[in-house]
């Protein structure tokens, strides 16, 4: 029987991350649950949808676009314009000689080189927009301008750690074929709701070229190639390992002294108590004391539940199912996890009312890792590997590469 929500036993347990700067953070980290035995075109599809935060060009265009397909229309001759400006003064730029700026100027808008490729200010404004903006509305005045730059420092690291890994797998000649970008370019879309058009819209407005966002993606699915094979496809999780995690992680739950059974299951009788009445609440003490002198003299834990309690299942006789440590408000956890089978509390006091709890039987087998989290641990645990292995990758490249912060 899976244990129920009984009123009043325990808090709901849930997790979250809440990354800053997300994308370039974990620039190549993805979500868990990759399988390695997945098909390459469908497996590569599956990681891109899921690398959306990599990705903030998409994020942050996407999220504006609405349904003005006729506007993006009209923008097509001026971003066709715009383009080709934009590759002359970028022809014009590459044809200078690099030179360190002054101290707090930055050399034509360049803040940084990564051996042959520079990074624009423009870039790195664009890509850390949405921070630099949340920045510049909720902190102090006289704070600004120097968060903002810690900001942008370290975004600047994330963005040298991606230009880096593109440079790798252009070296390694990784393929990426059109009907691949155009794939992944329409699974995007299709998972905002947005058309191309709408996309055009907003990369007009961004002063990027259709062509250079396109090419930007093509570089995302070169390194996620390159990731799956040079490192992805050399991760290894034993069970042993999902085990030890399971019953580390699982150790860590409960503070109470834990006896040799995992999870409990628990009868309950339960006699609500309103904040404030102490004259209720007396009564219904010597009640719960009087209910539980009668089941420890042999009544039928049961038959009490379903005369008294005010809980889930009376009619059930208060059977409320298996529950794990954590899982029960902590004055309850303390006691149910040490009573033996067949053992009944004493009168436990919570800001519901009045407890009395019966153990019917302990779960000996719950160490046991179910198949269903050993996956869960699994790709949890494949995850942290292959962040650690990019990282040692990035590590290398950065200690053999030319990079010159301008920032």
């Amino acid at each position: 029987m899976t244990g129920q929500r009984c009123g009043g036993l325990g808090p709901s347990r849930g997790g979250g991350l809440g990354l800053a700067v997300q994308g370039l953070a974990q620039a190549w980290g993805g979500q868990q649950g990759y399988r390695l035995e997945e098909s390459r075109k469908e497996g590569l599809e599956m990681r891109i949808l899921s690398r959306v935060a990599v990705f903030l060009f998409l994020a942050s265009l996407l999220a504006g676009c609405g349904s003005k397909a006729k506007e993006a229309k009209e923008t097509q001759e001026k971003l066709a314009r715009w383009e080709k400006e934009h590759q002359g003064q970028l022809s014009k730029q590459d044809a200078k000689p690099a030179s360190r700026p002054a101290t707090g100027q930055r050399a034509e808008g360049i803040v940084a080189r990564v051996n042959d490729e520079v990074i624009f200010f423009s870039d790195l404004e664009f890509l850390g927009r949405e921070v630099f903006d949340k920045i510049r509305q909720q902190a102090p005045p006289e704070r600004v301008e120097r968060e903002l730059q810690e900001a942008r420092k370290a975004i600047l690291e994330r963005v040298i750690d991606r230009k880096l890994l593109e440079q790798e797998a252009e070296r390694l000649k990784v393929k990426v074929m059109d009907d691949e970008v155009e794939a992944s370019l329409q699974s995007l879309l299709k998972s905002r709701g947005a058309t191309k058009e709408e996309l055009y819209l907003d990369l007009a407005r961004q002063k990027i070229s259709p062509e250079n966002f396109k090419e930007k993606l093509r570089k995302e699915l070169m390194v996620v190639s390159m990731l799956d094979i040079l490192v992805r496809a050399h991760i290894h999780v034993t069970d042993k390992e999902c085990q030890e995690f399971y019953e580390r992680n699982y150790k860590d739950i409960s503070t109470s002294p834990q006896p040799s059974g995992d999870a409990v299951r628990l009868q309950q009788i339960i006699l609500l108590v309103k904040a404030g009445s102490e004259k209720e609440k007396e009564e219904k003490r010597k009640l719960m004391e009087d209910i539980r002198k009668r089941a420890i003299k042999g009544e039928d834990f049961g038959k009490l539940a379903k005369q008294y309690t005010q809980g889930p299942n009376p009619e059930g006789g208060g059977d409320c199912g298996f529950f794990k440590p954590g899982d029960l408000l902590p004055e309850l956890d303390r006691v149910a996890f040490n009573l033996k089978p067949g053992e009944i509390s004493p009168v436990i006091e919570t800001q519901v009312g009045y407890h009395l709890l019966r153990v019917m039987s302990r779960d000996e087998a719950s160490s046991r890792l179910p198949d269903s989290v050993k996956a869960e641990i699994r790709a949890k645990l494949e995850e942290k590997q292959y962040q650690e292995e990019v990282r040692k990758m990035i590590d290398s490249l950065r200690k053999n590469a030319f990079i010159d912060i301008r920032l």
